[in-house]
């Protein structure tokens, strides 16, 4: 769908095609947000309207 991505954790990083326009500190952020752990996938939404 337009606007939606993904990532998911694995080794304790994420992976995604989106991960490279993400600083360290942002990764650190959505993983501390989230709680994310080796296995979680996070799905991301993104609409100009909101």
């Amino acid at each position: 769908a337009k606007g939606m991505t993904w990532m998911r954790v694995e080794g304790g990083k994420f992976e995604s095609n989106i991960v490279q326009f993400f600083s360290e500190l942002e990764l650190e952020a959505l993983r501390g947000k989230f709680a994310a752990a080796d296995g979680d996938v996070l799905i991301l939404i993104a609409d100009p309207s909101y």
